[in-house]
């Protein structure tokens, strides 16, 4: 894989340097990807940080934590699946540097425009160090909330005993205080600056902050609103509505009116890990709670008036198999109450991201994706608009962005 970038190496591309910009990002395109399969793009977003590149079939993401992926198609017997690896830190310097070239090809281009930000005018090492003052760290997100404006309310995970999951396996359960609380709300405004106003919405942190005390929870979210109507920065975050993890286990007693408060104070979309329908493969990764109750409390947010994202998990491993996992999980998500606002996550599980080569993570993915596609064929649900989204949850490919 092509890495970094000599002095002069983008010489070619002098006289087709483009600058587009759209929905509070800036994209350099160098050369012509219409014409020539020799093309490179950066993107930035509105504070002019690198977030993203594309260079020889590769894509590149860059965390607001400062680490970064490539992202590339592996194939095999005329299949292939998008595999992802982390950049080291020198890799990313080599990137980073060929960025600032075609930063500066751009501005030798004669293009005058006055952009509000500077292109590159923090390095993504300068972002992560900023980054880290203020989050310990974002583990996962759900996908549809990846572009989030990120509060933590809480650390770690309530219950933290599932098998499968390590998400937080070294990271201690607390709720943060309101003092505390407010003091962060603080820190991620002036961390975001003007990326703040083009994030969709607040993602209440960690691993199922929506479990806290029901009181606790609505003086966060009055402290969240409070902080949206004190400025104006955050109002367009607001409309987005607030979203959180829930477990399906320790919240079940919560009534149908408190639900209703909270949605009234901004939470709008609640994410379940509902992983299996099968009860002995649940008592097996150590996930309480029965079907039956899962399906109660679906019913009851969504009397709520919330809108549900159901995570389920998918594999080929002998453990979803003896367990009779895709039928009994299709059993489960037939019987919840999702229409088209809802989504359907299904995460292929995948125990390891280092593979001997690309045949055989291709041929493990392609297992896995029989098992998908075998569960999905179990679904009843009307086909989005008229029913649930229902789409592939990839944890390796992640990034905060």
């Amino acid at each position: 894989m092509q890495r970094g970038c000599e002095a002069g190496c983008l010489a070619r591309f002098s006289g087709s340097v483009k600058l587009l910009t759209d929905l509070g990002r800036y994209r350099l395109v160098l050369g012509n990807p219409g014409e020539s399969p020799d093309f490179e793009t950066y993107t930035f977003n509105a504070n002019g940080w690198l977030v993203g590149w594309y260079r020889a079939g590769v894509s590149y993401r860059c965390g607001l934590d400062g680490r970064a992926k490539s992202s590339r198609y592996a194939t095999h017997g005329g299949r292939r699946f998008l595999r992802s690896a982390n950049l080291s830190t020198e890799e990313l310097c080599l990137e980073v540097q060929r960025a600032a070239q075609a930063v500066a090809l751009w501005r030798d281009s004669g293009d005058a425009r006055e952009l509000p930000a500077v292109l590159l005018g923090k390095t993504p090492a300068q972002v992560g160090e900023a980054f880290q003052r203020v989050w310990p760290r974002v583990a996962i997100l759900p996908p549809d909330q990846y572009a989030a404006a990120v509060v933590q309310m809480t650390q770690g995970c309530a219950y933290n005993r599932c098998r499968f999951c390590s998400f937080y396996k070294d990271v201690p359960y607390r709720v943060q205080s309101a003092a505390e609380f407010d003091i962060h709300l603080n820190a991620v405004e002036s961390f975001f600056e003007a990326e703040l106003s083009e994030r969709r919405g607040f993602f209440l942190a960690a691993a199922n902050a929506a479990n806290a005390d029901c009181d606790v929870l609505s003086r966060r979210l009055e402290l969240l609103e409070r902080q949206a109507d004190n400025h104006s920065g955050w109002s367009k975050c607001w409309s987005g509505g607030v979203a959180s993890f829930l477990d399906t286990f320790s919240q079940n007693e919560r009534s149908l009116e408190q639900w209703r408060s909270l949605r009234d104070l901004g939470l709008k979309s609640l994410y379940l890990g509902i992983e299996t329908g099968s009860v002995p493969l649940r008592r097996s990764w150590r996930k309480p709670g029965k079907p039956s109750e899962i399906i109660a409390l679906a019913e009851k947010l969504k009397r709520a008036g919330m809108r549900l994202g159901v995570i389920v998990l998918s594999g080929a491993d002998s453990d979803f198999i003896e367990n009779a996992h895709n039928a009994a999980t299709a059993q489960l998500l037939n019987q919840l109450p999702l229409d088209e606002r809802d989504n359907i996550y299904i995460s292929e599980y995948q125990p390891t991201n280092v593979w001997k080569d690309d045949a055989e993570y291709v041929e493990y993915r392609s297992a896995c994706r029989r098992c998908t596609e075998e569960l999905r064929a179990g679904l009843r649900f009307a086909a989005y608009p008229q029913g649930p989204v229902v789409s592939l949850y990839d944890v390796w490919q992640f990034l905060y962005i």
